[in-house]
């Protein structure tokens, strides 16, 4: 194929691989070799080290393999290479192969050499009348061939590099295990397995039927809850051939695959990397260990008379069931972009086949990084149009995805672009958008920038990943209109992309509090303090509808975070279990307090300072409620920092913070602060262990709050 301009681009990119051109176009590595048509059939790309790409010619095949000056050095030494059939590129640091002259795969040689490989197949399954018919051959990795026998398929032969033979056999017996095709013949030496044909057809999904696809799903059920009865030619209890399988990967594939993507099309790449970045705890919440298949699609069932068979058990492991499902659609969905099947009847094969297997809920982000590990097959099968089959497959995974996906949504500068420009109200030129901060599976923070006609623009997108947000964009605008003054304000609420869950807001200029902290100067720390008291001056009934947030809620929140922290260092749970019986005693206790509008997760990094204006941030969780809370969490935070950093304890900050709020409105008891204090502190047990870098600020929290609990009564209580 032709190159496209994304081939071009990728190969000024990688200067130390000349050779990279003649890998990704035939054409021109027949027109420099002489040789007749040359059909691309793998690819397998490491920018910077090497690329291979092996060419079907008519007969044992040719490969190319581009590599680096030094590499090439080495290639170059070789006395085995240095034969009529063997090609350096000196120009293009390349080296082109008979497929005969494999040095991983030892069987190649005699299996590729139709001289030869009658003898090898006689000595392996013996005499007759048989013919090798190639089917695959990734250089260096495996080779498969069929074996027919007076003209009828009669075995199917696998040969790797030796090293991994024994894995090979593992999979061949289990294959027997489940279908009863024997395994005919092994030669550790030269890594071949010969296993018997199954006969059958395959569950082509552009031929077969929705009550075959059923079929599929009930077989893959039984092999998950039973340990694959049903799937094997025997009845009888189930067996344990899984037990000696090969285990599964650390990392799902869609992992590496969204990487070399964002490699081949940099463009893509911050989409690629929030659907890595979001998938990955989603897969982890995932247990169990059913027997898997482990690469399960419909080329891999085989229909008969004699019932449903799986084969192909090379990659089967316990591991999470739904990866298996996940996987056989996943593959229907790339069979719509990839192979023209249409998409209402891959739509009709998946529901029946998922009508067979049985409920499913959990299977959206199996399905998705199923999908998202096939993103790079376009570039790899050379595709004429393969960064546009790429992108679509990667926006498919990120709408099955769910909420898991939200973020790469968001980061699809196609689907973004048209609904800025809309609440801009301008043309635009969008550039690449940036994600902030974002929790996965929950919520983002991205800049979006670019050009109108006016000149630069930057806005914020605020991304909730269970659905757009309506009501906090609408609250900036209340807020605005229920009497913040030119000293405090919020950003404004510009408009709404609906599509992909996120509300557009005004980027304000100014610094971020916590930036500040560590100045002597406090004016910008006594400044939040009054812009918090303004906030919760507000007449709740200018703000309009808010949700209640209780003591009990409050408590609710560190009874959560102390538990998951216990869980994840059970020696700290009696500490953590008796500082929480302290703290919900103590806050049981206090006193009923006005309700007023309240941030809810007031803390420095919530507050930009700018010269005579105070911005509030994020008000996502505004609520009614006791002040007392923000001005509490405000402190603990202050407190969390200073142990975070080692320094000295804030008194001077939370004076002048508590001095500044005094300014508009009366504080809250001393003693209600102090407790409320520790119950925002106590959080950060947790927190300092969820996020990176503050697992030393753990013992640190609880030792403090034991002073505390030790000396009740003074803390917030006697700086104010």
């Amino acid at each position: 194929m032709p190159l496209n301009d994304a081939d071009l681009d990728l190969i000024a990119r990688d200067p130390a691989l000349p050779g990279l051109r003649l890998a990704l176009d035939g054409n021109a590595l027949r027109a420099r070799l002489g040789t007749g048509p040359l059909v691309p059939r793998y690819l397998r790309y490491k920018p910077g080290e090497t690329c291979t790409a092996h060419f079907d010619d008519g007969g044992a095949g040719v490969t190319l393999r581009a590599v680096t000056a030094g590499r090439y050095a080495t290639y170059r030494a070789r006395e085995e290479w240095r034969r009529p059939e063997v090609r350096f590129l000196d120009e293009f640091r390349a080296v082109v192969l008979p497929g005969t002259l494999d040095r991983a795969i030892k069987a190649a040689r005699h299996l590729l050499d139709p001289d030869r490989a009658a003898a090898l197949l006689a000595a392996l399954i013996g005499a007759g009348n048989d013919r090798l018919v190639i089917l695959k051959h990734k250089p260096g990795r495996r080779l498969v061939a069929r074996i027919d026998r007076d003209g009828r398929p009669f075995a199917l032969l696998k040969a790797v590099p030796p090293r991994d033979y024994d894995a090979l056999l593992a999979s061949a017996r289990l294959a027997e295990t489940r279908t009863g095709a024997p395994v005919l013949a092994g030669d550790p030496r030269r890594g071949i397995t010969v296993q018997a044909w199954i006969e059958g057809r395959t569950a082509d999904p552009h031929r077969a039927g929705p009550q075959d696809f059923a079929r599929i799903g009930k077989a893959l059920a039984r092999l998950h809850r039973q340990g694959g009865e049903g799937v094997a030619v025997r009845n009888g209890t189930p067996d344990h051939a899984f037990t000696n399988a090969p285990p599964g990967r650390a990392d799902h594939p869609c992992t590496e695959a969204l990487a070399a993507l964002a490699g081949l099309l940099p463009a893509l790449a911050p989409q690629c990397h929030a659907l890595a970045g979001w998938l990955g705890p989603a897969l982890a919440r995932a247990g169990g260990d059913a027997p898997c298949h482990g690469d399960f699609s419909a080329d891999q069932v085989i229909l008969s008379g004699q019932g449903v068979r799986f084969i192909d058990w090379d990659r089967a492991a316990p591991g999470p069931a739904l990866a298996d499902p996940g996987s056989f659609l996943a593959r229907l969905d790339a069979d719509v972009e990839l192979d023209g099947l249409p998409p209402a009847r891959a739509a009709r094969l998946g529901r029946a086949f998922l009508q067979g297997y049985g409920p499913a809920p959990e299977i959206a982000p199996w399905r998705a990084a199923a999908l998202a590990a096939l993103v790079c097959e376009p570039f790899r099968s050379r595709a004429p149009d393969w960064p546009g089959k790429a992108q679509a497959l990667l926006r498919k995974a990120a709408d099955h995805a769910g909420r898991w996906g939200a973020l790469a949504r968001a980061l699809d500068h196609a689907r973004i672009a048209p609904g800025i420009a809309a609440a801009l109200g301008a043309p635009l030129r969008l550039d690449p958008p940036e994600p902030l901060r974002d929790r996965p599976g929950r919520r983002a923070l991205i800049a979006y920038r670019g050009r109108t006609p006016d000149g630069p623009f930057e806005v914020y997108g605020k991304l909730r990943a269970k659905g757009l947000d309506r009501r906090t964009p609408s609250l900036h605008r209340r807020l605005t209109k229920a009497g913040f003054d030119g000293e405090v304000g919020v950003p404004e609420a510009l408009g709404l992309l609906p599509e992909v869950g996120v509300w557009l807001q005004q980027r304000v200029r100014g610094r971020l509090l916590t930036e500040l902290l560590d100045a002597p100067d406090t004016a910008p720390v006594r400044a939040a303090g009054r812009a918090l008291a303004r906030l919760h001056g507000l007449d709740p009934g200018r703000i309009g509808d808010a949700p209640e947030w209780a003591m009990r809620d409050e408590l609710a929140v560190m009874r959560d975070a102390l538990d998951r922290a216990a869980a994840a260092r059970p020696g700290l749970r009696p500490a953590l279990a008796a500082l929480g019986a302290e703290l919900v005693a103590r806050t049981e206790a206090l006193p009923p307090a006005p309700c007023r509008g309240i941030h809810r997760d007031f803390y420095p990094d919530q507050v930009i300072v700018a010269p005579g204006k105070v911005w509030l941030l994020d008000l996502d969780l505004f609520s009614l409620g006791d002040p007392a809370i923000d001005i509490a969490n405000f402190i603990a935070h202050l407190r969390e920092y200073a142990l975070r950093r080692d320094a000295a304890p804030p008194d001077t900050h939370e004076d002048a913070f508590l001095s500044g709020y005094a300014q508009i409105a009366p504080l809250p008891d001393a003693g209600r602060l102090d407790v409320l204090a520790r119950v925002s502190l106590a959080r950060h047990v947790w927190i300092a262990q969820r996020v990176a870098g503050r697992g030393h600020v753990v013992e640190k929290v609880i030792s403090l709050l034991a002073r505390e609990t030790a000396h009740a009564g003074q803390g917030a209580g006697r700086r104010s």
